[in-house]
């Protein structure tokens, strides 16, 4: 009988008899679902306007906005375009914001692509992130998914960049949330120019 018993405490009482919290968090998110829907229509400005310096495949499938609400128990968005996951080409671009974490933007390459973008000089960005981690689908920046470039030795820069695939990253601190579209759009067109074709 004691399993079936219910228990909060008092933060979590107060939350559950209050729908006021809910309903605001729901305004926060549609609000941002819309910005990045917004921010979706200025990517494929960005790159239509680049069309035949960049590899077809950017165009292949429109951009898609998705959500959730566990990303290490917390809410997320999270906007791909481009977004080919097959190999040995990986080409994806995200968008994400996670709830009281960050905004960030990634670039996801492999195979041709990864060689295009590592003929780059990617230290003309002093905030650029470089994925250590073995998967390149986790979205957070501790030390052992995220670290930066600039902070690298040579040595660990070439090992990661052995890997199948390479994974850039720019963040923005949820805090600075105004400054998120603008953010979003930058960072866009640095993954555009890594992906022209000379």
């Amino acid at each position: 009988m004691d399993r079936v018993k219910l228990q909060f405490s008092k933060e979590e009482s107060v939350l559950l008899t209050d729908p006021a919290f809910i309903l605001t968090k729901n305004r926060i998110l549609a609000r941002i679902s819309d910005m990045m829907g917004a921010v979706s229509d200025e990517e494929v400005k960005i790159a239509g306007l680049l069309r035949e310096q960049l590899p077809p495949e950017v165009f292949q499938f429109p951009p898609k906005l998705s959500r959730g609400e566990q990303y290490q128990q917390l809410p997320w968005l999270m906007l791909d375009f481009p977004r080919v996951f097959q190999e040995p080409d990986q080409l994806a671009i995200r968008q994400f914001f996670w709830w009281g974490k960050l905004f960030s933007s990634t670039l996801v390459v492999s195979g041709r692509h990864k060689e295009t973008v590592l003929n780059s000089n990617l230290l003309q960005w002093p905030d650029l992130y470089i994925c250590v981690h073995a998967s390149p689908w986790e979205n957070h920046f501790e030390a052992d998914n995220a670290q930066l470039i600039s902070s690298l030795s040579d040595e660990k820069y070439r090992s990661i960049c052995k890997k199948e695939f390479l994974k850039l990253a720019f963040q923005l601190p949820v805090e600075n949330w105004e400054q998120a579209p603008e953010f979003f759009i930058r960072s866009y067109s640095s993954w555009m120019q890594l992906l022209v074709r000379p």
